[in-house]
């Protein structure tokens, strides 16, 4: 039997959703890089975002996501992703739906730039499996945690 996939824009309950079945390592690096809580991480992001989408699996919130614009070049991407604690239970679903996510993330980019924590090694092996490159450890955020930068070019998308 196969898993459900539901992909729509935001709305108000994904966001209090987010907050109640965040991953722990989710929570982190919010907080490690911008001091910020799930619910307040999540409005910023989704409002620096033109179309933030959610993604349920089975009819329960998995991820949050987007890309929000760089203030430095109109080419340049941000992309975010806020996964809940039902994303573990469909490690192939998830990476097959964010897989396919990937060409509409360069329907207005050309480079897909952020940092990851380095913490959060399930995240840093995903991004590597959807073809990012994955650059070493940096400090960053608001106490210098060890994050790592990633970008994907848009010549560069396997899909």
């Amino acid at each position: 039997m196969g898993v459900s996939v539901l992909i729509r824009d935001v709305l108000p309950a994904d966001i209090a959703r987010l907050e109640d079945t965040i991953r722990e390592a989710d929570r982190l690096e919010v907080r490690a890089s911008g001091g910020l809580a799930p619910r307040q991480a999540a409005e910023q992001s989704i409002e620096m975002t033109k179309f933030p989408r959610s993604i349920l699996f089975d009819g329960e919130l998995a991820i949050i996501y987007g890309v929000a614009q760089s203030s430095e070049s109109l080419r340049v991407g941000i992309p975010w992703t806020l996964s809940t604690c039902i994303v573990p239970r469909y490690p192939k679903t998830f990476l097959k739906v964010t897989r396919a996510a990937l060409p509409g993330m360069f329907a207005r980019h050309d480079i897909l730039v952020n940092y990851v924590d380095a913490r959060y090694t399930s995240a840093v092996r995903w991004l590597k499996m959807l073809g990012f490159w994955v650059g070493d450890p940096t400090p960053f955020g608001i106490s210098d945690e060890p994050f790592h930068p990633f970008m994907l070019k848009r010549e560069d998308l396997r899909v």
